[in-house]
């Protein structure tokens, strides 16, 4: 996936100019004019007009047209398509995309865009929408009537849904394939055990639990699902943790169940800044074993949900080290870096935001004075 921080400047850049130009030629790609790859789609839905607010899914996976040669051409899809009258050659066929990239907002949101297949000539049209926009990207050749009847197809093909599938085939050669199936149709595959590498199967970001386990190496873990009522899909991965799936601390950090009111003695907070040389770094340190902070950080963990973000891997900024020293003298640590979880293992460096409005971090506030 495209670096976020990236991607969110050009669409922002590309949405708000409409006339963002790549130097490739005369021709630019769906990806030159979207910054995208249709692969980063989850959501694709169709409106017969820009009158109308119903939409339908699109149930095909041909999506050729979209990538396809474009020209950047003198065009207003505000005056042409959205202030003209259809008698006069206005409207279009709408087509909405969501993509799998998160855009830096609050709260977090996909980025989503719009693209026109113009009733006048039926070329397919991207760009900005806002008043005093004159330029637009426009398909080198009209859509086909082939294209047009998918995009106008609201039937749910035979009661089927969608499954997207993502995977390594090398390590489950009888993955289910991309398609459209039918709610309670039966699915089977195994994942291999491979050297230095866990995988898991996801279902919707729900993970999938093994009907059988052959855990020696080059054995097994046999899997069964049945196709849900929706458009699903299913993900193998070799990341413990599925990309904006909640999580709780206790599911990122196993220890964090040994943590009660009984055994918690005291809360030490570091905070500081990143990529500071040692010698000259002065992080502020707080320590406290009043009972409001054991309570108050006892209830952090247990209440304020996580969510997998993009690793950022961001050099400089802020962090905070927040260590919980048991009665037995053990001590835990959580490493929060520019307001994200970090969790580290010996192959694994993974990052998770905190989702809740007020965010409630670990804190002191009754420190022991010096």
């Amino acid at each position: 996936m495209k670096n976020k921080l990236l991607i969110t400047i050009l669409a922002s850049t590309l949405l708000l100019s409409g006339c963002a130009a790549v130097d490739n030629g005369e021709y630019y790609s769906f990806n030159d004019i979207a910054g995208i790859e249709t692969s980063n789609i989850i959501d694709f839905k169709v409106s017969e007009s820009i009158y109308t607010s119903f939409a339908w899914q699109y149930q095909y996976d041909d999506y050729s047209f979209l990538n396809t040669k474009y020209e950047k051409v003198d065009f207003s899809i505000k005056a042409e398509i959205f202030d003209k009258e259809p008698s006069d050659g206005g409207d279009a066929i709408t087509i909405h995309l969501m993509t799998d990239i998160l855009l830096e907002t609050y709260p977090t949101q996909n980025y989503s865009f719009n693209m026109y297949i113009s009733y006048a000539d039926y070329h397919l049209y991207y760009g900005s929408t806002i008043e005093g926009a004159t330029n637009a990207y426009r398909s080198k050749n009209r859509i086909s009537d082939k294209y047009i009847s998918l995009l106008k197809d609201q039937r749910n093909r035979d009661g089927a849904y969608l499954l997207r599938v993502s995977g390594n085939s090398n390590a489950s050669p009888d993955l289910p394939k991309t398609g459209h199936y039918a709610p309670g149709h039966k699915f089977s595959f195994k994942v291999e055990h491979v050297t230095d590498l866990t995988f898991y199967a996801y279902l919707n970001k729900e993970l999938l639990t093994p009907v059988k386990d052959d855990g020696t190496l080059g054995g097994y873990s046999f899997y069964e699902f049945e196709m849900p009522s929706q458009d699903s899909a299913l993900v193998i991965t070799s990341d413990e943790f599925y990309v904006y799936r909640p999580y709780s601390f206790a599911d990122v950090f196993s220890w964090v169940n040994a943590i009660t009111k009984d055994t918690l003695k005291g809360v030490r907070i570091e905070d500081g800044y990143i990529g500071v040389d040692p010698e000259t770094a002065n992080p502020t340190i707080k320590y406290s074993e009043d009972e409001r902070d054991i309570d108050y950080n006892l209830m952090v963990l247990e209440t304020e949900p996580l969510v997998k973000t993009e690793n950022q891997h961001v050099d400089g900024g802020t962090y905070r080290l927040v260590t919980y020293v048991l009665n037995n003298s053990a001590e835990y640590e959580i490493e929060i870096n520019n307001g994200h979880v970090i969790y580290r293992d010996f192959d694994s460096y993974q990052e998770f935001r905190f989702d809740s409005t007020p965010t409630n971090m670990p804190d002191v506030f009754y420190p022991e004075s010096d």
